[in-house]
């Protein structure tokens, strides 16, 4: 099956066409959509703001402590929602550039979060509780800042972008 032949079956699914139909289902799911992406962002931002520099007073090691169970709970909230929706509208997903850049931006998002756990995490210990962070921390905060903003812009326009 070509990719566009398994959007379509799942959009003419039962759950796809459900959540298609309904008045109240989407907006349901995109709502808590919405929730979990939120739980993800300021999570993810509060750990690249402490890169960054801010708020000091807790190690970064601290931070990812406190940040990460909330950020896995809203990753998972966002993946569950996310493949719901895009089941009901998966043929125009398919095609449309917004939602391309979305996943794009997300992969992409994995790559600098592997990147930071393989080279820059990797000396934490002789940092961690240092006011300013290494070059490479604080660079994988701002591609994480500025891909996330990235995400969320993409995840608005995809009810307004066209298909190719």
């Amino acid at each position: 099956m070509t990719p566009i032949q398994i959007c379509q079956v799942l959009q003419h699914s039962h759950v796809g066409m459900s959540i298609r139909k309904s008045n109240w289902l989407f907006p349901t799911i995109e709502s808590f959509h919405i929730v979990g992406l939120t739980l993800v962002v300021g999570s993810i931002m509060w750990f690249d703001f402490r890169l960054l520099g801010f708020a000091k007073r807790d190690s970064v090691v601290e931070v990812a402590k406190k940040m990460f169970p909330v950020t896995w709970i809203g990753f998972s909230i966002a993946m569950i929602t996310g493949g719901f929706l895009f089941a009901s509208e998966a043929v125009m997903c398919y095609g449309n550039i917004a939602f391309r850049l979305k996943m794009l931006m997300l992969v992409l998002i994995g790559v600098n979060g592997l990147a930071y756990e393989l080279i820059t995490h990797r000396n934490v210990k002789q940092w961690d509780v240092a006011s300013s962070t290494p070059f490479g921390a604080k660079l994988t905060a701002v591609v994480s800042l500025l891909l996330w903003c990235g995400v969320i812009c993409a995840g608005r326009w995809i009810a307004y972008a066209g298909n190719e």
